[in-house]
């Protein structure tokens, strides 16, 4: 298995090549654990909803 913990994205060309989702971005052998399908990818900061209120 391998975990990457550091994964540097340049820009927004480079976020939509690497389909980067947004901070905080956690990969397991190359697949992000909490991926989503989407149209654009650019460099960003993700917004979760905590469901356990």
């Amino acid at each position: 298995m391998k975990i990457e913990l550091l994964y540097f994205v340049l820009d927004d060309d480079d976020a939509a090549q690497k389909n980067f989702l947004g901070s905080p971005s956690i990969r397991v052998d190359g697949v992000e654990l909490w991926g989503e399908k989407r149209d654009v990818y650019s460099m960003g900061c993700r917004v979760t909803i905590n469901r356990l209120r």
